[in-house]
């Protein structure tokens, strides 16, 4: 015979624990973390803009975003998020770049910044420009944080280097 449990603080609890992400979030749809022995626990993975879901690491396993699992012991779980190569917009650059590196809309060709650049040390390459435009290109006072001065159409001047537009 079997004992019914009228009272759930009776019931034995298990624990979910989510680990630190990085680049997205796992967000429970309780918002306790303890549940009675063998009750389902339901979670799902969030990318950040520029990223996508890869999988579930630690006690689960899996590659689907939403998680159902039986919490018949304490379980701690974790997600890997990676940049999204996709180009959604067709524009050639990928939706990571857009949302991450340029603050961009990836699913909105015309949100493409005017130029791309790389920034390393005291060096500042304009890498892409957006053929897409039918306005004049303005190079801004400040890239990456180092001031710019133009020199012709095709270069600037960063703090140090002469950098042509590649």
């Amino acid at each position: 015979y079997g004992t019914l449990h009228d009272n759930s603080e009776d019931y034995p609890k298990r624990k979910l624990t989510f680990n630190a992400v990085e680049n997205g979030s796992i967000t429970a749809s309780s918002e306790s973390p303890y549940y009675d022995f063998d009750a389902l626990a339901t979670f799902f993975a969030t990318p950040e803009p520029g990223y996508v879901f890869g999988s579930w690491t630690g006690d689960e396993t899996g590659t689907d975003e939403a998680k159902i699992v039986v919490m018949d012991s304490d379980k701690s779980i974790g997600a890997t998020f990676s940049p999204d190569t996709e180009d959604s917009d067709g524009d050639g650059i990928s939706n990571y770049e857009e949302a991450v590196k340029y603050g961009s809309d990836p699913d909105d060709p015309g949100s493409v910044p005017r130029y791309i650049y790389e920034a390393v040390g005291e060096t500042v390459t304009i890498t892409k420009w957006n053929d897409q435009s039918e306005s004049e290109i303005i190079i801004p006072e400040f890239i990456a944080g180092k001031r710019v001065t133009v020199i012709g159409d095709k270069s600037f001047r960063g703090l140090f280097d002469l950098i042509s537009i590649t």
